[in-house]
């Protein structure tokens, strides 16, 4: 595996847990 990808999963899990910390209609919105 290229550690590209792992590193994009990464940023995109922090992406998602700061719109959570931002409030749950964004994440709703992502869903």
């Amino acid at each position: 595996m290229r550690k590209g990808v792992h590193i994009m999963e990464f940023f995109e899990i922090e992406n998602l847990c700061k719109t959570y910390g931002k409030g749950e209609n964004q994440v709703t919105a992502l869903d």
